[in-house]
């Protein structure tokens, strides 16, 4: 199974779905995330904006939830700053309290 997010026009998570694999599969057996992003478009709408997710944060590093906020420079899904105190750990884009 794949996830996708759906982004908003700030780049927050609105929702996350599960698509079946087989959606991925292009003609030469390879799997491609545009695939299923075009699938989200049919069944959303095609000015939707959506991006793979990974249950092990994968390639964007946290894996997205409903309220976080994908960073395109970063190429990572954050979540929500905790707190005041929190700072984000730049390599994981997790939030941690200082030492």
């Amino acid at each position: 199974m794949a996830y996708y997010a759906q982004l908003d026009q700030n780049w927050q998570v609105q929702q996350v779905i599960v698509v079946d694999d087989s959606v991925l599969l292009l003609e030469n057996g390879m799997q491609s995330e545009a695939q299923g992003v075009e699938f989200c478009r049919q069944l959303y709408g095609i000015s939707t904006q959506w991006i793979q997710t990974f249950a092990d944060g994968g390639k964007y590093k946290n894996f997205a939830a409903i309220g976080y906020t994908f960073d395109p420079v970063r190429h990572a899904f954050i979540a929500p700053q905790p707190g005041p105190n929190y700072v984000l750990d730049e390599a994981t884009c997790a939030w941690v309290l200082p030492v």
